[in-house]
């Protein structure tokens, strides 16, 4: 198993109120499997799919449907919800007789503007 072509997976922010975050993506590579399935976890906070743009999930399970080498793409995003703050894991890919193996992926939670109303009426 091994991660590679990783894209935007370190910059997975969004501003508080807004989320989830845009999509990063990395390809997963599986040469000389066992055949057994081939998990992803992707850390607390984040959701990872196989398809671009839906079916995030903290897990996708058997991505290479039992086979035996083969590649994929996972897409990664952090979830909404989260307050203001920094947030990294890794996300891990086991199976197939393979060593495990991991790609960090972070994001940012950023404070949302104060609105024009609140200031407003701040200043009342």
């Amino acid at each position: 198993l091994t991660f590679s072509s990783a894209s935007g997976l370190t910059s997975l922010d969004y501003q508080e109120g807004s989320g989830p975050s845009a999509e990063g993506s990395v390809t997963l590579t599986l040469s000389d499997g066992d055949g057994t399935a081939v998990d992803v976890t992707a850390p607390t906070g984040f959701s990872v799919s196989t398809t671009t743009g839906s079916g995030y999930a903290s897990s996708a399970t058997d991505v290479f449907s039992s086979g035996t080498s083969g590649s994929v793409t996972l897409y990664v995003i952090q979830n909404s919800g989260a307050s203001t703050g920094s947030y990294s894991g890794d996300l891990t890919a086991s199976g197939a007789g393979a060593t495990s193996v991991t790609e960090a992926i972070s994001g940012n939670v950023t404070a949302a503007p104060a609105s024009s109303s609140a200031c407003i009426l701040s200043r009342i």
